[in-house]
């Protein structure tokens, strides 16, 4: 009798060590899964603002470092599962740190091209310029880079980049940059082109801005990437103007922003295509190229969301305006 107690505390013992373990112990993967939509106008005041009946979205998954009970799972759901070093070649922490700068120079462009096609006053003041990611093998920059020289001349802005690569002669520059809050040179080789000079480096660039009327933008720690930046520029555009161009829809998307308004192609198109069926949006604005393709392949009944090919900004202002004819 006294065995088969000792025997049936051994296999709790077990069992509670195995439970452990699943849960403390996280597999080399990130999961990719199905997020949700949320209002942009909770990040963001602006003085004297136009008030719209309908509301704009934002569409997001959520990544996340799962345990091995989570793991097993996303399996089961089939949710998107990649090995860490193909998730993020430079770490973790260092992906991380690009998503934000990417989200922060996102909500910069948007608040650039909202002013700028509302026709209100908008200053770039204080550009920097940081590396996205390094396509050029002979180069020591890295991901999250913050550019500050190239050949003993400070960066200024992104623009000037190329008119100081294409004034260089040499094979190599030397460039001055600061990670990890230490300042380091290092010599890089150009890639030369009959039409410009590249570095080989692709830039996000961040600065601050004086508008008016006033806006105050809240940065969210719980969110990265530059996926919302054609729906944060359409939510400050409606509230900049006097009418309102929602029609009291429900509208919802994804899509980058650059400083010229044109619209970039994301990823996770599937998952916030289902959040936002799920969500019951009215219209949905997805990048013409690449994103409306995989749109179309989805086998989803769309049910009565229209979804909407945009290339830039100005596209989705000329749709929601032609609903008033």
């Amino acid at each position: 009798m006294k065995r088969l107690k000792e025997k049936k505390y051994l296999i709790y013992i077990v069992l509670y060590a195995f439970l452990f373990f699943c849960v403390l112990y996280k597999p080399n993967y990130m999961i990719t899964k199905p997020g949700g939509i949320d209002n942009v106008k909770k990040s963001y005041t602006i003085d004297n603002e136009n008030k719209i009946d309908g509301s704009i979205n934002i569409t997001y998954v959520s990544s996340i470092k799962p345990n091995l009970i989570y793991y097993w799972y996303a399996k089961l759901r089939h949710y998107e599962i990649t090995k860490i070093n193909d998730y993020a070649p430079n770490g973790l922490d260092n992906e991380e740190k690009v998503d934000t700068l990417l989200y922060i120079s996102s909500v910069n462009n948007a608040i650039y091209n909202a002013y700028k096609y509302a026709g209100k006053d908008i200053e770039i003041k204080n550009e920097k310029v940081y590396v996205d990611y390094n396509i050029n093998e002979d180069s020591d920059l890295k991901d999250g880079d913050l550019l500050l020289e190239i050949n003993d001349k400070k960066i200024n802005s992104y623009d000037e980049i190329s008119s100081m690569l294409n004034e260089i002669n040499d094979d190599y520059v030397k460039v001055k940059y600061e990670r990890d809050n230490k300042i380091k040179t290092t010599k890089v080789k150009l890639i030369k082109t009959p039409i410009r000079n590249y570095l080989g480096v692709k830039i996000i660039d961040i600065f601050d801005y004086e508008t008016s009327p006033h806006i105050d933008f809240r940065i969210k720690d719980d969110v990265a990437g530059p996926s919302g930046g054609a729906m944060m520029t359409l939510s400050i555009y409606a509230s900049l103007l006097d009418n309102d161009i929602t029609h009291g829809l429900k509208i919802a998307g994804s899509g980058t922003i650059d400083r010229e308004g044109n619209i970039g192609p994301i990823g996770g198109i599937d998952y916030k295509i289902k959040s936002a069926l799920k969500s019951h949006v009215d219209v949905f604005f997805v990048p013409k190229y690449f994103n409306y393709a995989e749109v179309l392949d989805l086998d989803i009944d769309l049910k009565d969301m229209q979804v909407i090919p945009v290339e830039s900004f100005e596209d989705i202002i000329e749709y929601l305006e032609n609903l008033d004819k």
